[in-house]
């Protein structure tokens, strides 16, 4: 899990193209990288994080309330980001990124789809939403790799 991880993080470093070039500045442009590299690993650990919820609560190797508390941060922190994500797309951004933010606001409501689904199967241990959360988690994972490279053709 580690050597995945790691990789993971070294196609943020080695990936420069995740904005585009369409800064006045060398400092909006790095904060702009900058943005989109902090996003992606927010996208992944959170991704992580309710997988793992999802993981000890179905052995039974933590407490419920416990779970629960981890899980409404990941939401608060999804949330949260959402908001910022939809202000920084209605800024006067060049295309590519408006593109990118959308892209990313979308799977926070990936994220928050299966995050919601794991709480209620916590709550009620009903099949319809171990399918949802396994729906949901799909595709947030597709969408991820796909905004952190992981999907390009190596050359």
């Amino acid at each position: 899990m580690k050597k995945y991880l790691v990789a993971i993080i070294l196609v943020f470093f080695m990936s420069g193209v995740i904005f585009s070039t369409g800064y006045s500045t060398k400092l909006e442009s790095k904060l702009a990288g900058t943005t989109g590299l902090l996003s992606g690993i927010f996208l992944v650990q959170s991704y992580i994080i309710i997988g793992m919820c999802a993981d000890v609560w179905e052995k039974n190797a933590y407490d419920v309330q416990s779970l629960n508390a981890y899980l409404a941060t990941t939401q608060r922190y999804l949330n949260l980001a959402k908001k910022y994500y939809q202000e920084v797309s209605m800024m006067n951004i060049p295309q590519g990124d408006y593109k990118f933010f959308v892209r990313l606001d979308k799977t926070c409501d990936l994220l928050l789809g299966e995050l919601t689904n794991l709480k209620n199967y916590m709550k009620t241990k009903e099949q319809k939403y171990v399918d949802a959360f396994q729906k949901y988690r799909k595709s947030a994972w597709a969408e991820i790799r796909s905004i952190i490279g992981l999907d390009k053709k190596k050359k």
